[in-house]
């Protein structure tokens, strides 16, 4: 399937809908490709989201399952968990992403595991006033930081943080 400019979001799930989202592109879409909301769940593997304002967007409960997908070139941000979000992010390639490659605020507790987050014009992860675990993450060559942290209580565990230049420390 492939959903090319969308107004609004490519896929809207909340309510506690559990979809099974596999190999499609969504592509174009005004405010995202995809937004799991008010206890959403769903699963979103293998997919291509590119070039939207917003590739994954969690928010009030949503707690979606996000594997495997390529999120690249969205406009403003790759992932963004907001809102008291929760979910599992793993094992995606979020590369080329405007402002932030994954943000995590406002009360969000997702776990964020095994992606590669790279190649971004602002932050790689931007974790503000949130919890959640981010662990085994390749995070590199984004121009403003690969890491940022403002409150919360987030748990980073055997990061792979690289600058540019390829230097590297594990947190």
């Amino acid at each position: 399937n492939t959903v090319l400019k969308a107004q609004g979001y490519g896929i809207r799930v909340s309510t506690k809908a559990n979809p099974v989202v596999r190999q499609c592109s969504l592509t174009n879409c005004d405010l995202g490709a995809v937004v799991v909301d008010s206890d959403g769940l769903g699963i979103f593997e293998r997919n291509e989201l590119s070039s939207n304002k917003l590739g994954v967007v969690i928010k009030n409960g949503g707690r979606p399952t996000v594997r495997l997908n390529t999120i690249l070139n969205n406009s403003l941000c790759g992932v963004r968990v907001e809102f008291k979000g929760l979910g599992l992010v793993e094992e995606n390639e979020i590369v080329g992403n405007g402002e932030v490659g994954v943000s995590i605020t406002t009360g969000s507790d997702p776990t964020i595991k095994n992606n590669t987050i790279t190649g971004g014009s602002g932050v790689g992860v931007r974790v503000n006033e949130a919890g959640g675990t981010i662990e085994r993450n390749r995070i590199q060559g984004n121009k403003v930081a690969q890491l940022e942290t403002k409150g919360g209580t987030a748990n980073l565990v055997r990061n792979d943080i690289r600058r540019v230049s390829g230097t590297s420390r594990d947190s």
